[in-house]
Order: structure tokens, then sequence, then C-alpha cells
């Protein structure tokens, strides 16, 4: 499982080789499309509160704050949340981009 605030995700498709021992930092990628909010008892990964959301055409931008990090989401308009709300995200596991820190390159 990939630790993620305090909560997990298995990884889909986790890599088979050596470069990922346990304990090895790694920095996770994921893409704002790829975020979605935990609905139906789905399991959210990260929680946070809305700060700015920002209609931009065919989609809504919104800033989610995590502890000390800001998040970029994007949603259909239909679907964004309002700024001050608290929310919970879930993560497509089969989504998620493991990097090496030092390097930058994809495990």
């Amino acid at each position: 499982p990939l630790p993620l605030n305090g909560a997990s995700a298995a990884l889909a498709n986790p890599p088979t080789n050596s470069a990922l021992d346990a304990g090895r930092k790694v920095v996770v990628g994921i893409r704002p499309e790829h975020l979605t909010i935990a609905r139906n008892g789905e399991s959210a990964h990260i929680h946070g509160e809305v700060e700015v959301v920002e209609p931009a055409g065919a989609e809504t931008i919104v800033i989610v704050r995590t502890g000390d990090r800001e998040l970029t989401v994007r949603f259909a308009p239909d679907d964004a949340p309002q700024e001050g709300e608290p929310i919970a995200l879930a993560v497509d596991p089969g989504k998620v981009c493991l990097f090496d820190p030092a390097t930058e390159r994809l495990i």
C-alpha cells in the first residue's frame, strides 16, 4: 500500500523491480483529473478544504488545501464543490506514478 496523508492506497501496477525497496522515499505523481470526490462509501485517501473554485469553461479548477500542501483538482462544472467546504478525495491507484526524487525519473 502507498501511504497518502495517513491513509493508504494499493497501487494497481506496482513496480516489479527492486527500484521500490521498503522504506524508500518516492515522489507521488497524480494528475488533477485522476482525483475524484469520495462518495458512496468509497475510501478517501486525501482530506482537505476547498480554497479556490475557478470556472474554466468545460471544467472547473479547484484548489484544495491539505496540511501544508495545495492540490489542483479538475471537475465538471456541475460536480465542483464550493469554497470553504471540507472535501474527501479518492485516488485511482491505476493512475498513480512514482518518481525517484534524486533523478526525477519514473520508477
